[in-house]
């Protein structure tokens, strides 16, 4: 074959689509002609540095994948600053000190309103014989009020179970110190509570490192007095 014909067929040959017979013609006419086995290996090198990709962009693909996770990551880091410094300052997660608070206890009478009736009818109203009772009693009153900044409070209760059945009644008041919101209510630096309480009925302050209980009941008698 002639030189023509054989660089001719060498793209086929070279992807392996060239028939046997042409294969082995194509083999031979190699061997026995220089000019066109060094045409066949130029082409071999030119097919190879085409398939392979450059050397400099692979490392420019791998800065780029690693620029942008790093973005990613700083992105959630400075997200979670936000909300933590948004809790710290405007929730209130870090307790008030007792020596930040100021606490005021007072006894009142209270007019407590309890309502009985036989059933009710069929808009669900109280029907039957209706009674409407009034009952005095000692509220305990608590007032927090916080030298400075917004006071965010907290309030729980747990129940105790006497042989009696009766309930005993342990509170629980957890204090925070956090900065005004606009939707905040007054001066905030205030709290009030009160509790009608019962023999063995407890308060506990969680305060900053340390807690403060009262007996509700003691603690009312003592003041009743004053």
């Amino acid at each position: 074959m002639k030189c023509n014909i054989i660089r001719d067929l060498l793209p086929l040959y070279c992807e392996g689509l060239a028939s046997q017979e042409s294969n082995e013609e194509i083999e031979k006419h190699l061997r026995d002609c220089s000019d066109c086995s060094e045409y066949y290996e130029n082409m071999r090198i030119n097919e190879s540095r085409a398939i392979k990709p450059p050397e400099d962009i692979r490392p420019l693909k791998k800065v780029k994948k690693h620029s942008r996770l790093k973005s990613i990551v700083s992105a959630l880091i400075s997200a979670a600053i936000v909300c933590a410094l948004f809790l710290v300052l405007f929730v209130g997660i870090i307790p008030v000190s007792r020596k930040h608070m100021n606490v005021d206890i007072s006894v009142t009478d209270e007019e407590l309103h309890s309502v009985s009736f036989d059933y009710l009818d069929e808009n669900y109203e109280p029907s039957g014989n209706v009674q409407d009772k009034a009952e005095h009693v000692k509220m305990l009153n608590f007032e927090f009020e916080l030298d400075r900044g917004i006071l965010r409070a907290e309030s729980d209760c747990d129940f105790e179970y006497n042989s009696d059945n009766t309930t005993t009644l342990h509170y629980h008041l957890r204090f925070y110190k956090a900065l005004p919101l606009p939707f905040d209510r007054g001066n905030g630096k205030s709290f009030r509570w009160g509790a009608t309480p019962k023999e063995g009925d407890t308060l506990t302050i969680h305060y900053a490192g340390k807690d403060l209980t009262y007996d509700l009941y003691e603690l009312m008698l003592e003041n009743d007095n004053k």
